[in-house]
This record gives C-alpha cells, sequence and structure tokens, in this order.
C-alpha cells in the first residue's frame, strides 16, 4: 500500500508495480471520498490509506513525502509488516513544532513547489492538512521495521532523523531529487531486497 505525496496522487507509484515482482502495489486516491478538500484533514486521509487494505492482510505501507506520515499514523493504529519512507515529511516527534492556527483553504502545490519533473501535473491539496504536518503529527514507536530513503535535499533534514528515531535501515541516494525516487529503478531494487528480506 502506497501513499501518495501531496499534489500527487495514484500515477506516484506507476513505475512501482511492474518492477517489484511477487508483490501486489496499490496506490490508492488519498483525496478519495473527500467531500470539501479544503477541509481535508491528515485523518482523512490516513482513513482512506487504511480502508484500501483488503481484510485479513497485514500489508507493508510506504509513503512518499506527504504520503510518509499518512503511512506511520496507520501502522501507528493497527497491524502493518513494515514500512518504507522517502523523503518522508517529519512527524511531530522529531520536528520543530509551528505554533500555526488551522483553518481550511486550497494550496496551489505547482504555484508552491514549481512543476514536477516527470510531468505529471500537480493537484491542489488542503490547506488545512498541510497546516497539521507544520503543526506536527504524533506518531510515537513503531512495532515494525521501517526503510527510511534519502536523497540529495532532504537526507540530513529529513531521513536521517526519521530512521534515527524509528531505528529504522537508512538508505540514501545523493544524485537523486524529491520526485526522482519515484521513478528511478535503483530505488525499487533496493525496495524491492528490503521487502523480501523482511517478507
Amino acid at each position: 500500500m502506497c501513499g501518495h505525496g501531496g499534489g500527487g496522487g495514484p500515477g506516484d507509484f506507476v513505475d512501482w508495480g511492474p518492477r517489484l515482482s511477487g508483490w501486489t502495489v496499490v496506490t490508492p486516491d488519498l483525496q478519495a471520498g473527500v467531500n470539501d478538500l479544503a477541509a481535508a484533514t491528515m485523518d482523512d486521509y490516513a482513513a482512506n490509506l487504511a480502508a484500501a487494505i483488503p481484510g485479513q492482510v497485514v500489508p507493508f505501507l510506504c509513503g512518499w513525502s506527504m504520503g510518509g506520515p499518512v503511512a506511520l499514523m496507520v501502522a501507528s493504529r493497527q497491524p502493518v509488516a513494515g514500512v518504507v519512507l522517502i523523503e518522508a515529511s517529519l512527524p511531530a516527534e522529531i520536528a520543530a513544532r509551528r505554533d500555526e492556527s488551522l483553518r481550511d483553504g486550497i494550496i496551489d502545490t505547482e504555484a508552491v513547489y514549481g512543476p514536477r519533473d516527470d510531468g505529471q501535473t500537480s493537484r491542489p491539496e488542503s490547506l488545512r492538512a498541510g497546516i497539521e504536518r507544520v503543526r506536527g503529527i504524533d506518531i510515537g514507536s513503531l512495532r515494525c521495521p521501517a526503510l527510511v530513503i534519502g536523497g540529495r535535499d532532504f537526507t540530513d533534514e529529513r531521513a536521517r532523523p526519521v530512521a534515527a528515531h524509528l531505528a529504522g535501515d537508512l538508505l540514501e541516494f545523493q544524485d537523486l531529487l524529491h520526485v526522482a525516487f519515484l521513478h528511478d529503478e535503483r530505488v525499487t531494487t533496493a525496495v524491492h531486497g528490503w521487502l523480501e528480506r523482511h517478507r
């Protein structure tokens, strides 16, 4: 089960299914069923990821960027076999909390972050969910293995502290930018190997 990033969608992990042989890759739309995107919360996104898990399945979860804390929220609430975090936004336990008032609104992700370098169109995102991430999402400790992946821009800021907090494995690709993780075959090869070791 894969959680897409802010402004992304199920297409974020389009390359993963063919590359992760022996595994089923499911990427639900975290905005699915959200009637008012401006008021959508991180809990809404976590509920959508959890609802896509087939009954009786103890899944591996993967989260890229915003999908990282979404995956961690689900992992803190129900049994999972492991978590893969790719340049995930920081959980509250290791982030500097910011006291910003919650409010509804829409983020134009392309205007804020620029166009994606993989050609995919960025979608609008919930300002409320974004503020929740800035304020800090409490995760606690995990009872499953974790793989944390970082790259050129966010390894020091995100990947290393997250891996240390979760006592997880750390994998660095110092030549990769944020979106490139989704498409680089080295990443999926490494994730496939890690999944196989923890199957």
